[in-house]
């Protein structure tokens, strides 16, 4: 289990800090799972984690057209009801390969991208690998 913080709404590459955290608060290193599989679940219902193309302005692309789908104006009684939307739409959870070196199987890229659809405040996630 780990905590990771998010400074404010929007996607997040998370690869390398999953695995410093996994390594550092748990001594688990990859290499030693490898060649195998993580799974990655996101205990929060206002926050999802996938696997997508990385780069600075990919993150920003993919949290602007994601929030065009679940505007804050929609009609709901609950609060918060477009970041749970969004949640639901990505997913909490993904299963990526760890290769024989011990790193994540992404190619040159993708990434770990966790995606934070509360705009109100930084927020501590719970991530369960």
């Amino acid at each position: 289990t780990l905590q990771l913080g998010t400074k404010s709404a929007g996607c997040h590459d998370v690869a390398t800090e999953v695995q410093g955290a996994l390594a550092q608060s748990a001594g688990i290193l990859l290499k030693d799972y490898a060649p195998g599989t993580a799974h990655i679940f996101v205990a929060h219902g206002t926050a999802a984690i996938t696997v997508n193309e990385k780069g600075a302005q990919a993150l920003v692309d993919l949290h602007t057209a994601l929030c065009s789908m679940a505007p804050s104006t929609l009609p709901a009684t609950t609060v918060h009801m477009e970041a749970h939307l969004l949640t639901t739409l990505v997913g909490t959870s993904v299963t990526v390969p760890i290769l024989a070196d011990g790193t994540f199987g992404f190619n040159r890229y993708t990434t770990l991208i966790l995606c934070e659809f509360r705009r109100d405040k930084p927020h501590a996630r719970k991530l369960v690998v």
